[in-house]
């Protein structure tokens, strides 16, 4: 192989290396809440506002997808609302350059909930 191929291909093989790395570290989304603890009756449901910043000034708009984690594996009825009490299509919202937004997560206390039962969750949001 002729020396010009090998530095050719040494070259290629950085190249692809390097862009590998380039993926943005942080999310320029944020997601706060109101509560991080709350008592719920059996039978019925609480509410947890959640407010979605996006700092990004590069992309015309911001594509979130809402993923609920519980860590205890026993899931609880949930579901995001809009602020007029609509259901988030796909559990998924957009959002355009310095925009914020509030939704509603509501949890319910019904099949898998009984009177004395804790768990925990966790939401994220994918961009």
């Amino acid at each position: 192989m002729k020396q010009w191929q090998i530095f050719l291909m040494a070259g290629l093989f950085l190249a692809v290396c390097n862009s590998l790395g380039d993926a943005e570290a942080a999310s320029p989304v944020t997601l706060e809440t109101d509560i991080d603890s709350a008592n719920v009756l059996e039978g019925d449901y609480i509410t947890a506002t959640l407010t979605l910043t996006n700092t990004n000034a590069e992309f015309r708009k911001q594509e979130v997808y809402l993923v609920i984690n519980w860590p205890t594996n026993i899931s609880w009825a949930t579901q995001f609302v809009d602020t007029n009490g609509d259901l988030l299509e796909d559990n998924m919202l957009s959002l355009g350059k310095h925009e914020e937004t509030t939704i509603w997560l509501q949890i319910f206390c019904y099949d898998v909930c009984e009177a004395g039962d804790t768990n925990t969750f966790q939401v994220y949001g994918r961009t």
